[in-house]
């Protein structure tokens, strides 16, 4: 990606450290699980029907053609699916206790009177 200077420039001012920061505190803040996949993960080399890898996949490859099961879809959305797959199959992380990490809010509800709050 270094080679192509514009394009360096230009995911170096996106500031993917900052976004991810983001998304993590979002996920706590509401208590949902986010799987953070390996950059080096070949989503969009991998058949997402066969689990076949194509190495010669390039950049300018914007369909991909299965030669295993002649699987024929757009590339993004073979990454999708198969990041989509990978996040699935990770069971959902449970805490010490054995809660599953979601989170319950229980309102209680307090009857006061206009008397006992002092007005």
């Amino acid at each position: 990606m270094l080679i192509n200077h514009r394009l360096a420039k230009h995911l170096n001012d996106f500031s993917f450290g900052e976004i991810r920061r983001q998304i993590l505190y979002k996920k706590d803040l509401y208590g949902n699980v986010v799987h953070v996949i390996d950059g080096f993960y070949p989503s969009s080399k991998t058949c997402s029907c066969c689990g076949a890898i194509k190495s010669d996949l390039t950049l300018a490859d914007r369909t991909y053609i299965c030669e295993t099961c002649d699987l024929i879809i757009d590339r993004d959305l073979n990454a999708a699916i198969n990041l989509d797959k990978v996040g699935r199959a990770h069971p959902k992380p449970t805490d010490a206790c054995g809660h599953d990490g979601s989170v319950s809010v229980i309102q209680e509800t307090e009857t006061t009177s206009m008397d006992e709050a002092g007005s």
